[in-house]
């Protein structure tokens, strides 16, 4: 007897819903990057909004790695929290070839896909189950919605204790 083994629907359709999602962002940002790359040179280099980002340490960052490992970090950029849209926003400024560029974000975006689709999709789905049945962890949720939002409060408020000054200073 022959041994057979099929993979869940929902998990096909998630990911390739996560598929569809991370291609169409991905292709996106390089565009708009590319666009307005383009919109620059023809205006000149002296728009300051253009500067301000194509000068800031996070912009550099996506370039240095462009620069330094080439397609590959397109292809790496989609599991790294954090560089994911300036590595794809820097091959869209710095004109990579459209061509590598897709051929560079396909396996990139696959594995992000696969990703989010098996472990991240179980993840939440577990969450919502115990969630609707567990009062304790609505409980907990709300408490770290509460002390985030205390936080980000807090700090715009300009209330941190350890840079207070006394009145009159």
């Amino acid at each position: 007897m022959q041994a057979t083994t099929t993979v869940p629907t929902e998990l096909v359709w998630a990911f390739l819903g996560f598929l569809l999602v991370a291609l169409l962002r991905g292709q996106a940002t390089y565009w708009l990057a590319r666009g307005a790359a383009s919109g620059v040179a023809r205006r000149g280099r002296d728009d300051p909004r253009w500067r301000g980002w194509a000068q800031s340490p996070t912009a550099r960052r996506g370039r240095e790695l462009l620069t330094r490992f080439g397609w590959p970090a397109v292809t790496l950029c989609y599991l790294a929290v954090g560089v994911q849209t300036v590595v794809l926003a820097s091959a869209g400024a710095m004109r990579m070839p459209w061509g590598r560029f897709t051929a560079a974000q396909v396996p990139g975006a696959a594995l992000w896909a696969g990703i989010y689709s098996t472990i991240g999709w179980t993840a939440w789905v577990l969450l919502v189950r115990h969630a609707v049945a567990s009062a304790w962890l609505w409980l907990a949720l709300a408490g770290v919605v509460a002390v985030l939002a205390g936080t980000a409060w807090w700090r715009r408020r300009g209330l941190d204790a350890s840079v207070e000054q006394p009145p009159g200073a």
